[in-house]
């Protein structure tokens, strides 16, 4: 009776990669471990990410991979449950449940790290395990059924386990989006009269495995001009998306409104002005996350398309209806 319920564990978990997976090199993945409250005891990402390369005997995780497993891990007054997705470029997600009735999370994690070796590497993990490894045991738990390939109307069902074996579950739990934040320093050309430097607060927000939105705070300080008789800074905000297109390389653009402030010290002291700026801007941007923080540096190529005509009868005040920026940041990222 046992090895059919590991049978049915290798089987199950099976689906999670495609069905050629076998046929070609092993792709890295990005994992997304999330423990509720009440599975605080079970391990780390950390670890599990460990023990997986462990069993298939190679690295397989990098920070932002075309595929994306999410494992949430929760426990209710049955046992441990975990829910596993694996999201790719090609959209579908391939879905499975895992449950355990017993009292500590062990068994689950075994089970979880076998699900997981095979989704990232199937000729690697079915192999004979090393001695390091998780070997299937007769805790090895219950997989239940779900969906496979989202745009298949019918469902794909396990062959028939024990009669204990739990009924089968739909609901499967929203994956939780990754928020980071960085300080940038920037280099920017054609917003003011003359290159400026100046820094931002970039704030972004991850809603899908390849798409982010952000929002962002902008400050050029006082530039003055080569006769010493103006000086100009500007405030904004931005707000945009960015696309992952193979990463890390990502393309992002949005918005950017703010104000050009100008002062002159011809008039007694010193007479201050404000005019709107509004514009779009597109660059491409390079985005690292290791160890808990994103390192990015980007250029953005922006357009006015609400901008002031600076005048003045002591000097000329070069203008652009194109401004560009240069920009490098650092900041954490949660989870």
């Amino acid at each position: 009776m046992r090895f059919a319920v590991i049978a049915l564990g290798l089987l199950s978990a099976c689906s999670l990669s495609s069905g050629t997976a076998l046929a070609r090199a092993p792709e890295a993945v990005t994992l997304r471990w999330q423990r509720g409250a009440s599975a605080a005891s079970c391990a780390e990402r950390e670890s599990i990410q460990r023990r997986v390369e462990e069993r298939i005997g190679h690295a397989a995780f990098e920070e932002r991979a075309a595929r994306v497993l999410v494992v949430n891990v929760e426990r209710d007054e049955s046992g441990y449950l975990a829910h596993l997705y694996l999201d790719t470029r090609a959209g579908p997600r391939s879905k499975r449940t895992l449950r355990s009735s017993d009292s500590d999370c062990a068994a689950l994690e075994s089970a979880i790290v076998l699900a997981v070796a095979i989704a990232v590497d199937p000729a690697a993990a079915l192999a004979s395990p090393t001695q390091n490894a998780d070997p299937p045991s007769s805790a090895f738990p219950v997989l239940e059924t779900a969906e496979t390939n989202a745009p298949s109307t019918t469902s794909t069902r396990a062959a028939p386990g024990p009669s204990h074996a739990p009924r089968v579950r739909s609901t499967l739990p929203r994956s939780v989006p990754r928020l980071s934040g960085t300080l940038r320093g920037l280099y920017t050309i054609g917003l003011l009269p003359g290159p400026a430097w100046g820094f931002a607060l970039h704030v972004e927000r991850e809603v899908a495995a390849r798409f982010s939105v952000n929002f962002g705070l902008r400050v050029l300080p006082a530039l003055q001009t080569d006769s010493g008789v103006y000086e100009f800074s500007f405030n904004g905000g931005a707000l945009g998306a960015c696309v992952t297109t193979a990463a890390p390389l990502d393309l992002c653009g949005g918005m950017l409104a703010g104000a050009l402030y100008a002062v002159s010290s011809n008039d007694r002291g010193g007479r201050a002005s404000q005019h709107p700026w509004l514009g779009l801007e597109l660059g491409p941007r390079v985005a690292v996350r290791a160890r808990g923080l994103v390192w990015e540096f980007g250029l953005s190529v922006g357009g006015a398309l609400l901008a002031p005509r600076l005048r003045s009868d002591v000097e000329h005040l070069p203008q652009s209806p194109l401004e560009g920026t240069f920009f490098v940041g650092v900041g954490p990222t949660i989870p």
